[in-house]
């Protein structure tokens, strides 16, 4: 064997027993007790990172559990922080949620964090705005930006600033209630967002199509610490499907009143939990 080879053999076996000897001494579990701590200073919220392995595409680490106060805890699998150029600016982070849903997420060093959201049942996700015993299913694909404030920074009762486009298929709003009393499972078809987010939520359309077919604008004033709270200004231009008005039995008649013709036209304002249909529509 040539005197060449004899030396990229050793090299070989020397970068090898180096890159075995940093993985057994890398501290997974002290970096990754680092990022849950500023993740939490940042949020707000609790989380848990497992210990990190280093490997040759990147870091890894077999979970993230996010676990908001007063609501379900989002349960992120197989993550993986990649080597790339893109740690000069920020640090990028694949993940999957469920079974099928995805999550890129690119936290800038400035503090901006840009998430998208691929295939993602609804039901994996918490969703503290809404009622006691109401569940949604679905599928969403979404992308969102915040800017480098965090929720404790911008204060309680608003949210950082940024925006969110949303599409989503197949929803089922199931065990919702009006005044008090249950109505039948809504069926969506399709649901497309666009909102501007910060002190105050801004509507800037919000379609849907199924049991309910029209459009949305307006502005939320959101209360985090009680959503129900959250203040509405918003103006619908709905049309209710004629056979989902049929299943309402006894509230079919109360149903017929509210909603002549099966359409929900005007101001919607009060709050989320006591919203107040004015049948005259503000201008946008």
């Amino acid at each position: 064997m040539s005197n060449l080879r004899l030396a990229a053999i050793a090299a070989a076996a020397f970068v090898l027993a180096l890159a075995i000897g940093m993985a057994a001494s890398f501290p997974g579990e002290a970096l990754s007790r680092y990022i849950s701590q500023q993740v939490e200073r940042a949020a707000g919220m609790p989380v848990r990172l497992s210990p990190l392995h280093l490997g040759v595409t990147g870091l890894s680490a077999e979970a993230l559990d996010i676990l908001p106060p007063d609501s379900s805890p989002v349960f992120v699998r197989e993550v993986h922080f990649p080597w790339t150029w893109r740690w000069i600016s920020e640090i990028p982070l694949s993940a999957k949620i469920g079974d099928n849903g995805k999550i890129d997420v690119a936290w800038g060093w400035s503090g901006n964090l840009a998430v998208t959201l691929k295939d993602l049942a609804l039901q994996d996700l918490p969703l503290p705005m809404l009622p006691p015993d109401t569940r949604l299913k679905g599928t969403v694909n979404a992308a969102l930006t915040l800017a480098p404030v965090s929720l404790r920074q911008h204060g309680i009762g608003g949210m950082p600033a940024g925006s969110l486009e949303l599409q989503a298929e197949g929803i089922e709003a199931i065990n919702v209630r009006a005044a008090g009393i249950a109505i039948p499972t809504i069926r969506l078809d399709s649901v497309e967002a666009r909102i501007g987010l910060g002190r105050t939520v801004q509507v800037e359309s919000l379609t849907l199509r199924g049991d309910a077919e029209g459009t949305v604008t307006g502005t939320i004033v959101p209360n985090l610490e009680r959503p129900a709270d959250s203040r509405l200004s918003l103006n619908v231009a709905l049309q209710v499907r004629r056979n989902w008005i049929d299943q309402l039995g006894n509230l079919k008649p109360l149903a017929e009143g509210f909603l002549p013709g099966g359409r929900i036209a005007g101001a919607l304002e009060g709050t989320v939990g006591a919203p107040v249909l004015n049948r005259t529509a503000k201008r946008p």
